[in-house]
């Protein structure tokens, strides 16, 4: 409570220390490397799709918050909506395969509501095919698959946090051996 009193009695509560201060505390809980507090998610994920340079197509879950779409469109991207499975309600990687064409660059996926997707069928998929992997964990940053938390997945990819969850920045390691 001191840091919010602080802040709020200085009426400085952007582009401060106290940003630095969350951006280095998230980034060493994590672990990452970096960690870049932005003002939303859509924000993040713009960023993190910009950063890559992308180009052509970007597969997305049929079943997302609609900023998903969007950041892809604000990028230049065709959203290629993958079907979703309805146990999990996350993406199917069976019909992400089917999707993939010529003009895909990159997979997008969302561990909607903290459920995790199927990080292992992704990740193969993606590296088979060549593709750009990013995870969007916005609902379920802190939530764990074995020992790691969704939050911590960086290989080939960025993740992005939520104010729902244990963070409230987007999280990006921006080191090139992850992106």
């Amino acid at each position: 409570m001191e840091h919010y009193r602080g802040a709020y009695g200085t009426s400085v509560i952007t582009n401060a220390s106290l940003v630095n201060q969350l951006e280095a505390a998230v980034a060493e809980r994590l672990p990452v490397k970096y960690c870049v507090a932005v003002s939303s998610c859509t924000s993040g994920l713009m960023m993190v799709l910009r950063a890559l340079g992308l180009t052509g197509e970007i597969i997305i879950p049929s079943f997302t918050f609609f900023a998903t779409g969007h950041a892809a469109l604000w990028n230049g991207l065709r959203p290629v909506f993958a079907d979703c499975n309805p146990d999990t309600w996350n993406v199917d990687p069976a019909d992400v395969e089917r999707k993939i064409t010529k003009s895909t660059s990159a997979i997008l996926v969302v561990h909607l509501y903290g459920n995790p997707a199927n990080v292992d069928a992704l990740e193969r998929l993606a590296s088979r095919h060549g593709l750009k992997l990013i995870f969007d964990a916005a609902t379920g940053s802190a939530v764990s698959i074995g020992v790691v938390r969704l939050g911590n997945l960086a290989m080939q990819k960025s993740s992005l946090c939520h104010r729902r969850s244990c963070w409230s920045p987007a999280r990006v390691d921006w080191s090139p051996q992850t992106i």
